[in-house]
């Protein structure tokens, strides 16, 4: 809810905003009010989810990861939990940021405090319908390849569902080629090859 009502402020503060369609006479008083409400506008997105996801993503701020890791988790977790609120609620289209946080979190890797909850979410992927950009946390589960997410995977592999089985196999198989690029393409092969 407060999500809600910060997006629903941000909102107002750009709507005040002039556009091009909305030509008016801007004088030094008028362009510093266009510039305060700008900022408390930019301010009041920064304190919403998506805020605080835009930080985690900034280039060149190393110490945003640890900062903000754990409000990239959320993320990905609402997104897992409810998806359609995760995608009605979100200021521009989800599907791109959801795949910048899974590429952030597989290149710079998990923090102590989010490697459990990214496991969770690479398990969840594996044995849900697929849904756009799954095939990112493939990737991801390289970062957090370890004895205890081999053998969840390992145990989705033999799941009654041949969907999950397979992409439950198919990450198994990401894990032992580190150096097999994970694609669309790779994904087609690799079903083409196992499915024989």
């Amino acid at each position: 809810m407060r999500h809600h009502e910060l997006l629903r402020q941000w909102r107002e503060g750009l709507a005040w905003l002039p556009t091009s369609g909305r030509m008016v006479r801007v004088t030094n008083q008028v362009s510093t009010e266009i510039a305060q409400v700008r900022k408390a506008a930019w301010a009041t997105y920064g304190e919403t989810l998506s805020g605080a996801v835009s930080e985690f993503l900034m280039p060149g701020a190393p110490e945003n990861h640890v900062r903000f890791a754990p409000h990239a988790v959320l993320y990905l977790q609402w997104e897992a939990r409810f998806p359609q609120e995760w995608r009605a609620a979100a200021p521009y289209t989800p599907w791109g940021t959801k795949k910048d946080v899974l590429w952030h979190f597989a290149d710079r890797g998990p923090t102590v405090a989010t490697r459990a909850a990214l496991e969770d979410l690479v398990m969840a992927a594996v044995c849900r319908p697929h849904r756009c950009e799954d095939r990112r946390f493939s990737a991801l589960a390289r970062r957090l390849d370890g004895p205890g997410l081999r053998a969840r995977l390992r145990e989705a592999s033999g799941a009654e569902d041949p969907n999950v089985a397979l992409r439950a196999t198919f990450v198994c198989w990401v894990l032992d080629h580190p150096d097999a690029p994970v694609t669309v393409a790779s994904w087609r092969n690799w079903v083409a090859a196992h499915l024989r």
